[in-house]
C-alpha cells in the first residue's frame, strides 16, 4: 500500500527515528537607541529650580518697595529728632544771651556748643553738604526773620519757624523760609513733607500741601519805667539838750 500523502500546504512529516525539525525562535526586543541629553530627572530638577526662582523674584517685588518705605520712614524720624535737638539748642543759646535770638548769618557756630554732635545738623536723607572735610555744612536753616530778635517780640512762638529743612547746604545756612525743598524731602503715610522746627522747640512734620505757619513779630516793648525818686533827707537831729548853766 503506497504512503498516504501529507495534505497540500503541509510539509511531510519527518522519518521515523529523525527528530522533528524545531522552527521556534526565541523572542529578542529590538535594541533601543540610546538616549541624548540630560535624563529625565535632572529636567524635573530644573522646572523645580525654575519655579523657585520666580517664587523668589516674586517676593523681591512685594517685599523691596516695603522696606524702602520703612527705611524712609526711619530717616524722616531721625531727622526730626536732629531737628528738635538743634531747635533745644537755639532755646538754650536764647536763654543764655538775654532772651536775644543768634544771628542769623553765624547761628549754626553760635548754638554748636549746645548741640550733642555735628551729625545732628545732618538730614540722614541728604548727602553732607560741604567740602572734603566733612560734615562741615547742614541740612537745615534758620529763618532769617528772626535775626538777632528778642523772645519777647515774637507774638506766638508756636507758630513761628525758626529752623527749617534747606536745599542750600552751606554753613550758616539762613533765609526766610525760601529755600524749602520741592519737591518734598520725605514722605509720611504717602504725604510728602519736610521737617520743621519752631520757635518753642518742639519739631513737627509739616505737609507740603499745607502753608506753612506764619507767626508775627511785634514791636520791642518801649522801656515805660522811670527813675525812683530820691528819698527825702531825713530830718537832721534835734539839737541835744545842753544842761543848764552852773
Amino acid at each position: 500500500m503506497p504512503p498516504q500523502m501529507p495534505p497540500a500546504g503541509y510539509s511531510a512529516p519527518p522519518p521515523q527515528g529523525v527528530p522533528p525539525h524545531n522552527n521556534y525562535q526565541p523572542y529578542v526586543p529590538a535594541p533601543v537607541p540610546p538616549r541624548s541629553g540630560m535624563p529625565t530627572w535632572a529636567w524635573v530638577l530644573i522646572g523645580c529650580a525654575g519655579c523657585c526662582v520666580v517664587g523668589v523674584i516674586l517676593f523681591a517685588a512685594m517685599l523691596f518697595p516695603a522696606l524702602g518705605t520703612a527705611r524712609g520712614a526711619a530717616r524722616q524720624v531721625t531727622c526730626l529728632t536732629n531737628m528738635r535737638i538743634v531747635a533745644l539748642g537755639t532755646v538754650m543759646y536764647t536763654q543764655d544771651y538775654d532772651e536775644c535770638m543768634p544771628m542769623a548769618g553765624n547761628w549754626q557756630e553760635g548754638i554748636t556748643p549746645y548741640v550733642k554732635k555735628e551729625d545732628d545738623f545732618h538730614c540722614p536723607e541728604t548727602a553732607p553738604g560741604g567740602g572734603s572735610s566733612g560734615l562741615s555744612g547742614t541740612s537745615y536753616a534758620f529763618n532769617s526773620a528772626l535775626d538777632q530778635v528778642r523772645l519777647a517780640q515774637v507774638a506766638d512762638p508756636r507758630s513761628t519757624v525758626l529752623q527749617f529743612e534747606t536745599t542750600n547746604f552751606s554753613r550758616n545756612a539762613s533765609d526766610a523760609v525760601t529755600s524749602l525743598p520741592h519737591p518734598a524731602r520725605h514722605r509720611k503715610s504717602g504725604v510728602p513733607g519736610n521737617n520743621i522746627s519752631l520757635v518753642d522747640g518742639h519739631a513737627v512734620y509739616w505737609p507740603e500741601s499745607d502753608p506753612l505757619p506764619q507767626g508775627q513779630l511785634v514791636a520791642t516793648p518801649s522801656d515805660t519805667s522811670t527813675s525812683p525818686e530820691a528819698p527825702a533827707p531825713p530830718d537832721a537831729p534835734s539839737a541835744p539838750d545842753t544842761p543848764p548853766s552852773q
